[in-house]
């Protein structure tokens, strides 16, 4: 008994960019390919919202903004 192939195709809509992944596994070993898949696309949505959230931060006025990059926070340990 031959064993069947699995063909799978996901497109999702990242950050107004269309993302397509096709697999194509045989049934014994879907849930490791499914696995794969959802990881590498978690991690385009996560990557893509990132960069939408810092294309928003870039285009706003940041006159006024204080750097609170060298201050030392509550919390924060000595490094």
């Amino acid at each position: 008994m031959t064993e069947k192939t699995v063909k799978i195709s996901i497109t999702a809509e990242i950050n107004g960019q269309a993302i397509k992944r096709k697999i194509s596994t045989k049934a014994a070993s879907l849930d490791g390919e499914m696995i794969k898949l959802m990881v590498e696309m978690i991690r385009k949505a996560t990557v893509g919202g990132l960069e939408a959230i810092d294309d928003q931060i870039r285009e706003k006025d940041a006159r006024g903004w204080k750097n609170l990059g060298r201050e030392k926070h509550p919390g924060q340990s000595s490094q």
